[in-house]
């Protein structure tokens, strides 16, 4: 009898594991619910582990409102010992406050995605290595200051490689850079390589990124379907109301 009802517990597990939806964060951003589901096999850990989300925000150079960020548990609990200095990959949500991502209408979210495209960045007077120094310097200034007077990230010849799903509400965009991390004497060196989807939600301007090592072209492959499959799942939960509404 005893067997059985283990069997049965188990057996309800089992279905309910089957039928349960994604973890679902509901996020705050100026007057806004954001309703954002965690990546499949991903954790929120900028909420569980703040001591470990505050310099690896720094360090990837998130100037941006961080909304939220998810990475695999292993990873997380490495990081808090100290065992790596770059997650494998990391999701991320954020709303570029410097963007004016608030009361964004059609044509501003247009202009928003012209700074990104690729042929935009000469016309916007965009330098990329610039821009790139300066995130830097911001997570040096950071980590010199908390953590070790000798760590350093050093971004090399960021650049945008692709641009995808190019609709009135959303674009896709992939870029790679080399990346030089010194942590506690010890310097490691890997490209990083992130996609990134800009959309315009109920007149917010929310971006959400896939970020970790590069180690070739089934990377990107893989990278982009993760993007576009939580990208599919954000506008879902967060439908437009009806103009007129």
């Amino acid at each position: 009898m005893k067997n059985l009802l283990l069997s049965v517990c188990l057996l309800v597990k089992i279905i309910q594991s089957c039928f349960a939806g994604p973890q679902i964060d509901v996020i705050e951003y100026y007057g806004t619910s954001f309703r954002i589901p965690a990546p499949e096999g991903f954790v929120r850990f900028d909420k569980t582990y703040p001591q470990v989300a505050e310099p690896i925000r720094r360090q990837m150079g998130i100037s941006s409102d961080l909304l939220c960020a998810y990475g695999r548990e292993q990873e997380i609990l490495a990081r808090k010992t100290g065992k790596v200095s770059h997650f494998k990959i990391l999701f991320e949500a954020t709303a570029a406050s410097g963007m004016r991502s608030v009361n964004v209408t059609p044509v501003l979210f247009g202009h928003i995605k012209d700074v990104f495209k690729v042929n935009a960045f000469d016309a916007y007077g965009v330098d990329p290595q610039h821009i790139a120094d300066k995130e830097a310097e911001a997570v040096n200034n950071y980590l010199q200051k908390e953590q070790h007077s000798t760590d350093a990230l050093k971004i090399i010849q960021p650049h945008l490689i692709d641009k995808f799903d190019n609709r009135l509400n959303s674009i896709c965009l992939t870029a790679v850079a080399k990346l030089e991390i010194t942590m506690h004497e010890k310097r490691e060196e890997f490209v990083a390589l992130s996609v990134l989807s800009a959309m315009n939600l109920h007149r917010r301007a929310i971006f959400i990124t896939c970020v970790g090592d590069y180690d070739g072209a089934e990377t990107i492959k893989t990278f982009k379907s993760a993007v576009t499959t939580w990208r599919d799942q954000i506008i879902e939960l967060n439908p437009e109301e009806p103009s007129g509404s």
